[in-house]
């Protein structure tokens, strides 16, 4: 059984889930977006953390996501790329105006404190 944080509020974070795609007529169609909610704690990264990272990714703009696994497992845990032919793209979600895409998910289920970790980067932003 899974203890709650009780003194940390958890706000809603909606992510977004893109499906696997596939040729349609020789033409690649992209899966299509899905959401689902979930209670997460979203943080900056700790300039010793960022440090972990290769240069070349020091000048993003990275946050760390805590969430507890939804109980009911009628939701699947966020997710990173998975390559290949049966891949799939990383999640992403909506944090003060930027969108983000999840690069690393640690899950820990060992403890009294199911939950997970993800660290996502801020995606560029371009002009239309």
């Amino acid at each position: 059984m899974a203890l709650n944080y009780r003194l940390v509020r958890f706000p809603d974070l909606t992510i977004y889930r893109t499906t696997q795609g596939s040729y349609v007529d020789g033409d690649w169609v992209s899966g299509a977006e899905t959401t689902y909610t979930i209670k997460a704690k979203v943080q900056p990264l700790k300039t010793t953390e960022l440090m972990l990272f290769p240069e070349s990714e020091r000048n993003k703009s990275w946050v760390k996501v805590y969430s507890q696994e939804d109980q009911s497992g009628a939701l699947s845990e966020v997710r990173t790329a998975q390559q290949g032919t049966t891949g799939w793209g990383a999640d992403q979600f909506i944090y003060r105006g930027f969108r983000y895409q999840v690069m690393k998910d640690l899950h820990y289920n060992d403890s009294c404190l199911d939950h997970t970790r993800v660290f996502a980067y801020r995606l560029e932003v371009t002009p239309n």
